[in-house]
């Protein structure tokens, strides 16, 4: 049972009524048990509560056990009730299951109960299903019943004898008698001998068929009066798939038919040329829109016979594509009289679409106004029209968009981003080396190749940026609604990593690169063809470069893209070369100033530009991934070191360590946190992991599962950053974090600004009463150290104390103080 269940247990004793809850939790049942021992408070359970089950015992001082049956019955008839007594005898217990009771427990043999809970809540479930169907089966008879007796169409069941079983008043009014002389009756009885006969014969037919047949029937009435029904009729089967006799459905269409005749008489010379024209004609009706008549071309064109469109509307046969067509289409009918050569969509029976010219006029026959329409399929003129449209502004190979839909486009986007005060980047990209795979394996694996790569460029790019065909091995790239915290750059690299992929081509995998230019609208200019020009020229300064990168026509733009793209090759090999460093920040407890703990911070020593702080590279390890390799080194330095300064005498330090949310969702972090507590012996306690609010707002569930296992082995966490982002009382429940870190942010202007120093108030006070420590950090003057103790903060680290130093400074500092 995962979902918790609420069970009511009427019990004089304590003891017992925790026995019983005792029992439930060991056996893994989740529920709320509340123990009652009075009338008045069963009365007010049974008015007040929602019970899945109801345990009793039978001796209960102020109650008797069969009234409050009677009365749990009476309120809640399909709750289960469990009696769980001492020994009541057999025969006791038999009558007491008769009453009402659900099953019997002795309290001496618990183990019972919760085969008993699970048997009794599948039972209750079955009974309530079962009052269910039964109560739509009544509602279901109550609305055929309704329908056959209120229905203006026959209606009519016969057994294999052929005696009517059941009749409606349509039918009793159609043949001209009453139902006593219809039911329990055969044709032959009702209706003259010929008429019998054939209707017979069909009945017949149908039941040895098994199939469902729709035809005409004509009969006279017994006033001489001539009738002619559309009747639909089909076997009656019963419950071992046999026919067991007919069912039937007659349409009085006597005055439609009446109408088809006259009309037929009077215009017999327009009929032929009705009829065979190869033009789709139709008539209806104005303004129910029902057909009278259609021609064979209508009914080929639509797919529908002729039984299937007269006297239904085009909005009945859903032909419409567009519906709000054919308001405008009689609008303009209804105020000229006639409409030419009107372009509309239209749906065939099949569901295949298609396009018609439609001429149609306001007409009168018999004195009934009337739409005579001539439709024309031009669906396959319009496909050409469409497939010419599409050439003339796509490449035939790729599909992309040409030279002249790309500058629309792109001139759209400029107009657009002058608008929102936006920015828009042309990406020109051309193939590396792209000759030598025509020169070697011919045009046709070329072909292969340039369709791949133009599929690769639209998985990379958003709906509303372009991906063009230029000619050649050459793309151009569209970026539109670019703004200042959109990378450019991060798009160029998408790209470059992607297009670098092997190509399988004939059983050759192909490796191709290719060379990017990229200007920016409206920094390097302000219309399409200077912009294509810079941006061509940036490309051919990539390709001077050997290719496989981009380039800027801004040089700024341009060097720190070269550095970003410096730095992301740089970390690939930073691991690899030992160049990673972690630097220490002591962090102090203010009661007593001393030293508790120290959080580490990574550098990269890099060989060109010297130390670089995690600001410089952190973001591009996480774009790439590499995040996951450099945090699971820093987690296993810092227990290292951890240890090192333990054997010098630093026994009580905690390190602290960052974690990215890219560790929590592609690395192994648990597996990873063990081996590094492992390898080093850090006990957990001296272990501290710091989460942000963006690791929380994730996966929230996984992370939860994650996190609660961390700290099950004995590793202290707290939540960096507090108020910054996503801040909730929330987190700090459900993830159980030790200790919140005040960001510096509110700290440095805490003694200027009321509204820091309120939040900062407010965040340690909020945090005592869950029980968590605080910790501030960028304390930088002696001051805010003073604020901070009186507004009873628990620990501090900043510039005030030390900056991030070296391990081997970090010792001698810690020591001295």
């Amino acid at each position: 049972m995962t979902d918790s269940l609420s069970i009511l247990v009427i019990e004089d004793s304590h003891s017992d009524f925790r026995l019983i809850e005792r029992h439930l939790r060991v056996e893994g049942v989740n529920a709320l048990c509340v123990r009652i021992d009075t009338i008045d408070e069963l009365q007010h359970a049974l008015e007040t509560g929602h019970w899945d089950i109801i345990l009793s015992d039978y001796s209960v001082p102020k109650l008797s056990f069969e009234n409050n049956l009677a009365l749990i019955c009476s309120r809640l008839p399909n709750t289960p009730v469990i009696l769980v007594s001492g020994s009541i005898g057999e025969e006791k217990a038999f009558e007491l299951l008769r009453l009402g009771v659900w099953d019997f427990l002795l309290k001496d043999n618990l183990k019972r109960l919760v085969p008993s809970l699970h048997r009794c809540l599948r039972e209750a479930n079955d009974r309530m299903a079962r009052k269910l169907a039964e109560e739509e089966l009544t509602k279901q008879q109550r609305l055929l019943s309704a329908v056959v007796t209120g229905s203006t169409d026959a209606i009519f069941v016969k057994d294999l004898n052929g005696i009517y079983l059941l009749a409606n008043q349509a039918a009793s009014t159609f043949v001209g008698k009453p139902l006593t002389d219809i039911i329990g009756h055969d044709d032959a009885f009702i209706f003259p001998e010929d008429i019998a006969a054939q209707i017979t014969a069909i009945d017949k037919s149908i039941m040895n068929s098994g199939q469902i047949q729709t035809h005409e029937e004509s009969l006279t009435t017994l006033s001489n009066e001539s009738m002619t029904f559309h009747v639909t009729k089909g076997p009656m089967m019963d419950h071992n798939g046999q026919v067991s006799g007919i069912f039937g459905i007659a349409h009085n269409i006597t005055a439609r038919k009446k109408r088809e005749l006259a009309l037929m008489e009077s215009e017999a010379r327009f009929s032929t040329v009705f009829y065979e024209n190869p033009l789709a004609i139709a008539i209806s009706h104005y303004p129910s829109g029902k057909f009278i008549d259609v021609n064979e071309a209508f009914l080929q064109l639509f797919g529908y016979t002729r039984d299937e469109v007269i006297e239904h509307t085009s909005f009945e046969l859903n032909s419409w594509l567009y519906p709000e067509e054919k308001k405008q289409l009689f609008s303009s009918l209804n105020e000229h009289k006639q409409i030419k050569n009107y372009e509309l969509m239209f749906k065939k029976k099949s569901g295949e679409t298609g396009s018609l010219l439609i001429s149609a006029e306001l007409i009168d026959i018999g004195g009934q106004q009337c739409v005579l329409r001539m439709l024309s399929d031009i669906t396959e003129k319009k496909k050409s029209e469409r497939v010419i449209d599409f050439l003339s502004h796509h490449d035939a190979l790729t599909g992309l968009p040409n030279r002249l839909l790309v500058r629309d486009r792109a001139e759209q986007a400029m107009v657009s981003a002058k608008r929102k005060g936006q920015k828009v980047a042309f990406l020109f990209m051309d193939l590396d080396n792209f000759k030598s795979v025509n020169d070697s394996l011919g045009h046709a694996s070329g072909d292969i190749l340039l369709d791949a790569v133009s599929h690769r460029l639209l998985n990379i790019i958003r709906g509303s940026d372009t991906v063009s065909r230029f000619g050649g091995d050459e793309f151009l790239i569209i970026l539109s609604q670019i703004t200042p915290d959109d990378s450019i750059s991060v798009v160029c690299t998408k790209i470059l990593d992607e297009i670098v992929k092997p190509v399988n081509v004939d059983g050759h995998s192909l490796f191709i690169t290719s060379s990017i230019g990229v200007t920016v609208y409206p920094d390097d200019g302000t219309d399409f063809d200077t912009l294509l020009r810079k941006a061509d020229s940036a490309m051919y300064s990539a390709k001077e470069a050997k290719g496989n990168t981009y380039r800027f026509f801004d040089s700024q733009m341009n060097s720190y893209a070269m550095e970003q793209i410096e730095l992301r090759n740089g970390l690939r090999l930073a691991l690899e070369h030992n160049e990673f460093v972690l630097h220490y920040q002591p962090q102090i407890e203010l009661a007593s100033g001393a030293v508790i703990g120290a959080e580490a911070l990574i550098r990269w020593q890099h060989p060109k530009w010297g130390l670089l702080p995690p600001g410089k590279f952190i973001a591009i390890a996480e774009e790439s991934g590499l995040i996951v390799p450099i945090g699971e080194w820093a987690l296993r330095e810092a227990c290292r070191q951890a240890i090192v300064w333990q054997e010098m005498g630093l026994s009580d330090l905690v390190v602290a360590v960052n974690l990215s949310a890219i560790q929590f969702q592609r690395g192994n972090l648990e597996e990873t946190v063990i081996s590094a507590l492992s390898e080093s012996g850090l006990e957990p306690q001296y272990l501290e992991l710091e989460l942000t609010e963006s690791i929380l707002i994730g996966d929230t569930e996984k992370v939860l599962q994650t996190v609660q296992r961390l700290k099950a082995l004995g590793i202290k966490l707290s939540l960096d950053d507090f108020g910054t982002g996503y801040s909730s009382l929330s987190y700090l429940k459900r993830f159980a974090v030790d200790k919140v870190k005040i960001d510096q942010s509110f700290i440095r202007e805490m003694d200027k600004n009321s509204s820091d120093t309120s939040i900062v108030r407010a965040v340690i006070q909020m945090s005592k009463s869950l029980g968590l420590r605080t910790i501030a950090e960028g304390v930088e003057e002696e001051h805010l150290v003073k604020y901070l103790r009186l507004y009873h903060c628990d620990e501090a680290q900043g510039y005030y104390y030390s900056k991030p130093i070296p391990s081997e400074d970090f010792i001698h500092w810690a020591l001295s103080h």
